[in-house]
């Protein structure tokens, strides 16, 4: 059974402060300032008022016919790059070999590498699994074979780089 209110430690706390605090009161001039600060404050804000809701409604009005047109343009732009920038080129074909335009896999930073003053190319043959390992698809059962690969090497012989080519 629930405690009646009056016996609520807190609630006889809190009457105690009430009852202390109401027998304060603050000069009259400072409530005579304040209320004269917030009659200026109130006066502003209505004079403003007429030009604020039209900015708003303006605002609100804009945004909503526009957001439309934004959202279609954006996405005929996403399905036109799609379409002319196919995905099909930088990732392996059918038959389990990259394209010749694929990119390089960056080994080491970008600064470091545009930093090389006379990087070397290097082909080389690698395991056909390591295209997983960059987080291209690899087809199972081609998986044990080689592939070849160009390794970008800097002058102490560190790789900087790496694109696998068919």
């Amino acid at each position: 059974m629930a405690k009646p209110i009056d016996d609520n430690p807190l609630d006889q706390e809190l009457d105690y402060l009430r009852s202390a605090i109401a027998s304060h009161h603050s000069p009259s001039h400072v409530e005579s300032a304040l209320m004269l600060a917030f009659a200026k404050i109130s006066m502003r804000s209505n004079l403003s008022s007429p030009i604020k809701s039209f900015g708003k409604h303006l605002r609100d009005s804009v945004s909503q016919w526009l957001a439309p047109g934004i959202g279609l343009a954006a996405s005929i732009s996403m399905a036109a790059w799609m379409v002319l920038m196919p995905a099909h080129r930088h990732a392996p074909n059918t038959a389990g070999a990259v394209v010749a335009d694929a990119p390089f896999f960056a080994l080491q930073s970008l600064e470091q590498i545009a930093s090389e003053p006379a990087p070397t190319l290097v082909e080389t043959q690698v395991p056909r699994m390591w295209l997983a390992s960059y987080g291209m698809p690899i087809n199972p059962e081609t998986a044990a074979e080689t592939i070849r690969a160009q390794v970008l090497v800097s002058a102490t012989g560190m790789p900087l780089a790496l694109r696998f080519s068919d």
